[in-house]
Order: C-alpha cells, then structure tokens, then sequence
C-alpha cells in the first residue's frame, strides 16, 4: 500500500450526478425562499436523509462549488457551477498608465503584479496598464480599471490597441502594436 494513500473510499474532483442534482436543489430553493435550506429540507427534496445531505454539501464544500459558515443556519451559499472550471492563474507585471484621452508621457514603472487565467496570458508576452481618463468610455474601458496588453508586431482593423508614439502611451481604436485582451 502507498504511504500517501488514505483508507477508504478513494476522493473523486469532478462532481457525481448526486452533488449535481444537490446543487440544483440548493440554488431552485434559495431562488424561492431567498435563503438556503436546512439539511432537514435538503434531504427530503432530495429523497434521502439529513445526514445524507449534509455528506453531499461536505463534498460540494470540499470540491469549491458551496460555501457555509459553520455553526450558522442558512448560510449555505453556491459560489461555482459545475461547467465552471477553476482557471490557473498567472502573475502578470503591472507597468504603468496608459491614457485613454490627451496623450500623456508613458510611465513604465513596474508597479507590481496582477493575477489572471492563463488563458488570457498565454498566447503572448503580456503586460498590464491601468486606465487614465475616459476617452475609452464607449469600449467598456473606465478611469481606474487595468487593461492586460499583449505585444504583437501587428494589429487587425477594429481592435483596440496601446499604441506607443514616442514617450507616449494611448489606448487607440485600431492598429499599431500592442493589442488589448
């Protein structure tokens, strides 16, 4: 027998159809009533014991997909869906502003990192800026937020992009280098 091996029933990740059809009674109830059930109640819309819906809310607990304060009634709460897979995230470098307005002097400073699905990260060299102004409004880009860049030689016509002009920096609607995620 392995020595990291525990005794027993042997932990399975992916969700079971049981834990799935206890979700749907989880999120249906708390759609209805506007909180969560008791084990009580999750156990007879499911057909089985308390004590058998609290195991399943345990392993649903264990896998991500509910929450629950301990020693708090109704405080069960989805916090993921089965289809929703928990993303690997990687650390990109945070480097400045990018002016979504009059043009401004680039500042490329590493001011830290930020976390993002390595999905995002993973077709290219990628950087992060953070919005100045508001020029960018009409394509969802606020004063404030962070932008992930990705630097290519090219951009295609109606893609946004940080274009580097000089010593500036400007988030543009089409071509140049760098083109936003």
């Amino acid at each position: 027998m392995a020595a990291n091996r525990k005794p027993g029933r042997p932990t399975v990740d992916r969700i079971t159809d049981a834990q799935r059809q206890t979700l749907k009674e989880v999120r249906e109830f708390i759609a209805r009533k506007k909180y969560s059930p008791t084990m009580q109640e999750l156990g007879a819309l499911l057909k089985v014991s308390a004590a058998s819906a609290h195991q399943l809310i345990k392993q649903l607990e264990r896998k991500g997909y509910v929450t629950r304060r301990l020693r708090q009634a109704r405080s069960l709460e989805i916090v993921r869906e089965p289809d929703q897979e928990i993303e690997t995230l990687v650390s990109v470098p945070l480097v400045g502003l990018v002016k979504a307005g009059p043009a401004m002097l680039a500042e490329e400073n590493l001011d830290g990192h930020v976390l993002v699905e390595s999905r995002v990260a993973g077709r290219g060299p990628c950087f992060a800026l953070t919005v100045s102004g508001d020029s960018m409004v009409n394509a969802g880009m606020r004063e404030g937020d962070v932008v992930i860049v990705r630097r290519q030689p090219v951009a295609e016509s109606g893609e946004i992009v940080v274009a580097l002009l000089g010593d500036e920096s400007r988030a543009i609607a089409s071509n140049p280098a760098l083109v936003l995620q």
